[in-house]
């Protein structure tokens, strides 16, 4: 079975506005403010680590018939206020899942602990939101996916970021939440980012 990394990548910034330091680390930056007319988290800058470890997980998924939904959580930084900047920086791959099909993802206890396990390995850094995949039906958040997010993800910088596999690209969405406090969802997305493409250039 393949190791998914879980460390930060090297040349992380102590800081979310060194610019220049992200770029010249190879970090991926989706500007969400150009993606959607309503969002309280203005850029989302991923680690290459991240980025691959998530291509990692995923690519292991799509060996199974048919391809399930799975996830996992994320771990980053967050600064400023409103509109905030927000770091991927570790992403914690969820094998103890109550349920899976490839229409829905049940955390549950086990995938829980291993976010507390992964939070005590990287002090530095805070669950900044969630990752599940929606194969063949598109990036959005259901009505079970939005329950989890507002139980679990509540502050106005936590993202839930939802991939469909089975598209060429790999199609993204960042979903975040708008001034009113609600989540953008699919409708507030005129177009996907490639999850292929975040380690060659800016996604948005």
């Amino acid at each position: 079975m393949m190791t998914i990394r879980k460390r930060t990548a090297a040349g992380a910034p102590e800081r979310l506005n060194d610019l220049e330091v992200l770029r010249q680390a190879g970090w991926a930056c989706v500007n969400l403010e150009a993606a959607v007319a309503d969002t309280q988290v203005q850029a989302v800058w991923i680690a290459p680590d991240c980025i691959g470890s998530i291509r990692a997980w995923v690519g292991l998924s799509l060996e199974q018939h048919p391809v399930p939904e799975t996830g996992g959580f994320l771990l980053g930084r967050m600064s400023g206020q409103a509109p905030f900047s927000v770091s991927l920086e570790v992403f914690v791959p969820s094998r103890s899942i109550d349920y899976s099909s490839p229409n829905r993802l049940s955390f549950g206890a086990g995938a829980l602990m291993e976010l507390d396990t992964a939070r005590r390995e990287h002090p530095a850094l805070v669950p900044v939101g969630w990752f599940h995949t929606h194969p063949g039906h598109t990036p959005y958040l259901s009505s079970y996916d939005l329950a989890i997010h507002e139980g679990f993800f509540i502050e106005p910088w936590q993202l839930a970021v939802v991939l469909d596999p089975l598209t060429p690209g790999q199609d993204t969405g960042v979903f975040s939440r708008k001034a009113d406090g609600s989540v953008n969802n699919k409708p507030d997305w005129p177009a996907w980012i490639s999850w292929t493409a975040l380690l060659t250039s800016d996604a948005a």
